[in-house]
């Protein structure tokens, strides 16, 4: 067995060298170490060691008992009471036990004597890196460096103190370098027989591991604490950032309730944070919303995708507010679902910016009413509404009738307030469900849904009818108006919207060209006569600029002078395939697409020109008769087109008669008032045609500057059988002398009718029985030979 103790040659009071030798040659398999060689002792006398070094060292290790087995079994044999006297007569087991301890692993080292002379264990030299430099000498040498640090420490226990020094840091040699290194030291005083402090005693643990993980832990901690401040300072300026951000943050959990909300969101829903918190986000959305709220965020939970979504949300005040909403996850440390992250901006001004956009893109500005835009999308809904219930729809084209006249007459701002009136007449109409548009000027169309029969379209018809004609209060006229209606019938007559529309104008064409007022259901024999006027407004169009329009001419004579006074020139269309038609088959199409001016410009300085080439002729001079549209009445430029057209054929003032209809006159008083009499100021007649028939007032009647009353023809025509007429005649001839003014009886057909108004002195005469309208060229030969007609005004 190689040698397992190093011991050391001990110097101290009392200690002899053989002494040393008898201690140690009790001990088995053990090599003395003289201070600076080392050889193998043989055994000695042991007297004086078993009491001077043995049972002070036993005591000294019986306060390393936790350092291993020795220190155990000592305590478990009370080894440290039994006599020591002749090494021979130890027992064995304690012999065992010191080599044992000597030999334990354990790093143990002795200062003995006044010197401290430093004895040390095998198990101690890799604390030092080699045996020689420490061994034998003093303490202090061996510990020059930090003997300042220890010093109180070996003090102590050289006072009798048992001290400890813990994780102490030396520089060592190992494997040929320098190395720190840390150890914990155990002091306890080594006494001799007499209990006098001879020496001390250490067991030495290295505990650079348990340093260096104190210091990996520490480091760890450290870095901990400092990750979490850092964690602390990022949740702060999260909070600070999520607070103060100028969108709404909200948390939930994935039910949708809420667990965090910032500022920005509170205000955004005008709510308080307590009022949030653990309410649900469906609760506080729009009902219009919820579904598609819950669609969204059951989206988000099941996939993880993120998704934008634009939804209203309920204040307390029951109003809503647009919010943009971006959803997203967040998960748990497992990857399940946790949190749902809203991210909310109040879009309300934009929304309704857009909302209003698309309201003024699909309504009437003017009456609020959906325009042809949204009435197609609601047709298109009604139809396929009708097509799943098994229904019909009906469609509703209307136009209003002599709306162009109140317009020019009154003028744009009374043709507005009219329109608001129908607009809402017709709304009340109507049911729930049903769509009333307006898709142009004066045009209306009205959608009814859901109908069981066809027939189920007459009674609203026929309310809408009367509805319209009742009077509206304008400038502090009462005006009325009526309504043309087409009606086409899903699916009778289509199934397009377009189609449908189309059908239903056919048809409201046809009820206008039967008078107006009353309604009327598509037919397909309709588009033909659609046709027809499409075309004819297309050539009419052309007309003027081929010199279609002509004149022809009819006379009035003056039944007190016995002789033509004057001419009427009327308007006729020489259709190259139609042949001549009269004003009634094209006039109210040129008011209708806007001819009717250009075409009055046109009739006014043809009238001139020939009535200016007859005087040049040599006839005698005659007025010259010409209508004028209500339309032309309201336009400022009619006085300076009479006076360019009198300057550009040189024709006298007083040659040149203008007649306005009655109920022309009859829509903006005012405006025909300036207008007549800066027209009579010119020097131009003014007379009013078909008088009776506009419902004029005296007072009225007064203002104007006329010269010229017309009695309609349909007074004259049953004359003098019908009593009615012959009042309406007498009291008409009657009442234009008691205002100086000319009267007309025009449609004189019979010598009764002529004998009856001579009979009541009414001045002037016009009609069949005097000549029918003629061609300029006929109408020449008239005035050279008045002797064909003028007997008649004799009888």
């Amino acid at each position: 067995m190689e040698p397992a103790l190093v011991s050391a040659g001990l110097l101290g009071p009392g200690c002899e060298r053989a002494e040393d030798r008898r201690f140690l040659t009790a001990l088995p398999n053990t090599i003395w170490l003289p201070r600076f060689t080392h050889h193998l002792i043989n055994p000695m006398d042991q007297n004086v060691l078993a009491t001077e070094i043995v049972e002070p060292f036993s005591r000294s290790l019986s306060f390393l008992g936790h350092g291993g087995e020795m220190g155990r079994a000592m305590r478990e044999k009370d080894w440290l009471g039994s006599p020591l006297d002749e090494p021979g007569q130890w027992p064995q087991e304690l012999k065992s036990t010191i080599a044992l301890m000597l030999n334990s692993g354990h790093s143990m080292f002795l200062a003995w004597g006044p010197e401290l002379t430093f004895f040390y264990n095998d198990a101690y030299i890799p604390l030092l890196g080699s045996k020689h430099p420490a061994l034998g000498k003093p303490f202090q040498d061996v510990w020059h460096d930090i003997w300042p640090d220890i010093e109180p420490i070996v003090l102590d226990a050289l006072a009798g103190k048992s001290t400890w020094l813990e994780d102490f840091r030396l520089l060592t040699e190992r494997n040929g370098y320098p190395e720190e290194a840390f150890f914990t030291f155990s002091y306890s005083p080594v006494r001799n027989s007499q209990g006098e402090v001879c020496g001390l005693f250490s067991a030495v643990n290295e505990t650079t591991g348990k340093v260096d993980a104190m210091n990996r832990r520490r480091a760890v901690e450290e870095e901990l604490v400092q990750s979490q401040e850092q964690l602390r300072q990022s949740n702060e300026y999260l909070n600070t950032i999520i607070s103060q951000a100028s969108v709404g943050i909200a948390q939930t959990d994935i039910e949708g309730r809420f667990m965090l909300v910032n500022d920005r969101y509170c205000e955004i829903l005008g709510r308080s944070r307590a009022d949030l918190l653990g309410r649900k986000v469906k609760d506080l959305t729009h009902p219009e919303d919820q579904l598609l709220h819950a669609e969204a965020f059951d989206r988000v939970v099941r996939s993880g995708e993120a998704l934008f979504i634009e939804k209203r949300g309920l204040r307390p005040d029951g109003s809503h507010v647009w919010v943009n909403n971006h959803l997203s996850l967040s998960r748990d440390a497992d990857g399940n679902p946790q949190h749902v992250i809203k991210v909310s901006i109040d879009i309300t001004e934009r929304k309704e910016n857009e909302l209003h956009i698309k309201y003024l893109a699909t309504h009437d500005p003017l009456t609020k009413l959906p325009n042809r835009t949204l009435l197609k999308e609601r047709m298109l809904h009604s139809i396929q509404a009708a097509q799943y219930l098994g229904t019909k729809v009906a469609l509703l084209f209307l136009d209003l009738n002599r709306f162009k006249m109140v317009n020019d007459s009154l003028g744009h701002d009374q043709g507005d307030q009219l329109l608001k009136v129908i607009a809402e007449r017709l709304r009340s109409c109507t049911r729930e469900g049903d769509t009333t548009a307006r898709i142009g000027g004066d045009e209306f169309v009205i959608v009814l849904d859901a109908l069981e029969f066809v027939s189920d379209a007459i009674g609203i018809a026929e309310e809408v009818l009367a509805s319209v004609a009742e009077p509206v209060r304008l400038a502090g006229h009462d005006v009325s108006v009526s309504t043309s209606i087409g009606i086409s019938v899903y699916p009778r007559d289509g199934s397009d919207p377009t189609i449908l529309l189309k059908s239903a104008d056919t048809a409201m064409y046809q009820a206008k060209e039967m008078g107006g007022g009353t309604f009327r259901f598509y037919s397909p024999d309709m588009n033909a006569r659609l046709l027809e006027r499409l075309l004819t407004e297309s050539r009419l169009r052309e007309a003027i600029g081929r010199g279609e329009l002509v004149l022809y001419y009819q006379p009035r004579v003056s039944l007190v002078k016995e002789r033509i006074v004057a001419i009427e020139a009327l308007v006729r269309w020489d259709h190259p395939e139609n042949g001549l038609m009269l004003p009634d088959d094209f006039i109210p199409i040129a008011e209708e697409i806007g001819l009717i001016e250009e075409i009055g410009r046109t009739v006014l300085m043809q009238a001139c020109e020939q009535n200016k080439r007859w005087q040049q002729q040599g006839q005698d001079p005659v007025r010259v008769s010409v209508n004028i549209s209500p339309r032309q009445l309201t336009q400022g430029d009619l006085p300076y087109l009479v006076r360019s057209v009198l300057e550009a054929t040189g024709l006298a003032p007083q040659w040149l008669e203008l007649e306005v209809t009655e109920s022309g006159l009859m829509h903006n008083i005012t405006a025909a008032q300036e207008t007549l009499q800066q027209i009579r100021d010119l020097g131009v007649g003014i007379s009013i045609d078909d008088f009776g028939t506009g419902y004029s007032s005296l007072n009225h009647l007064k203002r104007l500057p006329i010269d010229t009353l017309k009695i309609d023809k349909t007074f004259v025509r049953d004359l003098p059988f019908d009593s009615d007429d012959v009042s309406i005649v007498t009291a008409t001839i009657a009442l234009a002398k008691s205002m100086n003014l000319r009267v007309v009886a025009e449609g004189v057909r019979s010598v009764e009718q002529l004998y009856f108004l001579k009979d009541r002195e009414c001045e002037e005469v016009q009609g069949y029985l005097f000549g029918l309208p003629v061609p300029a060229e006929q109408m020449e030969g008239v005035l050279m030979h008045p002797d064909s007609i003028i007997p008649l005004a004799r009888k």
